[in-house]
């Protein structure tokens, strides 16, 4: 049985006056999706660690982790199969995005209706349940 490439991505939020956003970054590969940021899990780092460093990569954000999103997410591309574990991030501060993807900070209903794949959308939808008691 073949081992899963592992991978780590980030749904960041911030709050602001108009209440709660949402980070949503276009995808490389296919540009007409709207997805969370997320890659490669790097040697000596944890999937937490890695995750941090997509959103600052891929969406020019910086945050910690609140918490971890389950289940992990797996699929194949490219023959592999590859499991990515997706956290929750809260906004700390804007940075220079190394990978200049256009990014969108939308609210939550708003979000749900952009991301492209179904599974996002699940982790999505468990992450504003969580933060539901902040609102």
């Amino acid at each position: 049985m073949a081992e899963f490439v592992e991978q780590a991505g980030a749904i960041v939020y911030r709050r602001d006056d108009d209440g709660l956003h949402i980070l949503l970054v276009r995808a490389r590969r296919n540009p007409t999706d709207w997805i969370f940021p997320k890659g490669h899990v790097e040697n000596g780092e944890t999937a937490a660690e890695a995750a941090i460093r997509e959103a600052e990569e891929e969406g020019g954000v910086t945050g910690r982790v609140v918490s971890a999103l389950w289940p992990a997410v797996t699929f194949e591309a490219g023959g592999r199969k590859v499991r990515v574990h997706y956290y929750l991030v809260a906004f700390t501060e804007e940075t220079a995005s190394t990978e200049e993807r256009e990014r969108e900070w939308l609210p939550p209903a708003e979000a749900l209706e952009r991301v492209t794949h179904a599974t996002a959308r699940v982790l999505l939808e468990r992450a504003i349940e969580q933060l539901a008691p902040e609102r």
